[in-house]
């Protein structure tokens, strides 16, 4: 409505591919929320507390890995995909680091959005959701008349940002507790696995506009980044990262 049918069609190229590492995020859900649900509904504190620490840190391992991975990687496959179409100009790297910054808020999100809902704190927190959607909008509206493609990615953005930070407040408030100054430090870390991952791989470039170069590429920078994310993580959390992975590692076995 606000904008034209050009930039409607590289928006969904582009949320196309962010939308896809979103459901991958969103599969790590599974089982984790009945097990929290049991756990608060039993008042096993303690044991709630450690575990939820540890999904907790999962996620914003997870997250800040692909969705890194992604804005790097966005761009050379957007070459690839788009490299026959003639209707709009589909290059556009600030956008798709835009796109893939506004869904890694929202799989941010995920864990302390879980929590409130096994908490059943689904009315106390419908407010914030009201006030999201209402930001997103109109938000969006302003920015998409005076910045084009990219007011949609940043009204979407800051949205999902004044969500996270309540849920996360609240969840700090009136479910488990403890100090704001968890989240913070999980963004702090974030932040400094994202920079670190984007410099240590910012030597490596598309060889040949064809997708056999793109996977080579994409395996370079998956593997780089995910030991540069490992390390970080592991400095910041050393114990809790480390029982992470345990748990992981038994799951894995109890599948098999």
């Amino acid at each position: 409505v606000f904008s034209t049918l050009k930039n409607v069609s590289i928006y969904s190229v582009y949320y196309l591919v962010v939308h896809g590492m979103r459901q991958i995020v969103i599969t790590l859900n599974t089982g984790v929320k009945a097990m929290l649900g049991n756990m608060y509904a039993k008042k096993e504190t303690e044991v709630l507390n450690k575990t939820y620490a540890s999904t907790e840190l999962i996620f914003h391992f997870i997250v800040t890995l692909l969705f890194t991975i992604t804005g790097i990687l966005i761009i050379p496959f957007m070459q690839i995909y788009t490299k026959d179409f003639t209707d709009a100009e589909y290059i556009l790297p600030a956008f798709g680091v835009a796109m893939s910054i506004s869904q890694a808020v929202y799989c941010i999100r995920i864990p302390y959005e879980m929590m409130i809902q096994v908490a059943g704190h689904y009315k106390e927190t419908q407010l914030s959701s009201f006030i999201e959607a209402a930001i997103s909008i109109v938000l969006s509206i302003i920015c998409i008349l005076k910045f084009g493609l990219m007011g949609a990615a940043i009204g979407v953005t800051v949205a999902l940002v004044y969500r996270t930070v309540y849920l996360a407040w609240y969840l700090s408030k009136n479910i488990l507790y403890r100090s704001i100054r968890h989240f913070v430090l999980h963004i702090f870390v974030d932040l400094i696995s994202m920079i670190v991952m984007i410099l240590s791989t910012c030597f490596i470039k598309l060889k040949a506009i064809n997708y056999l170069s793109w996977v080579f590429m994409a395996i370079q920078v998956g593997l780089i980044c995910l030991v540069v994310s490992a390390i970080v993580n592991f400095v910041f959390y050393r114990n809790i990262f480390l029982d992470s992975m345990k748990q992981i590692i038994k799951r894995r076995k109890k599948a098999v």
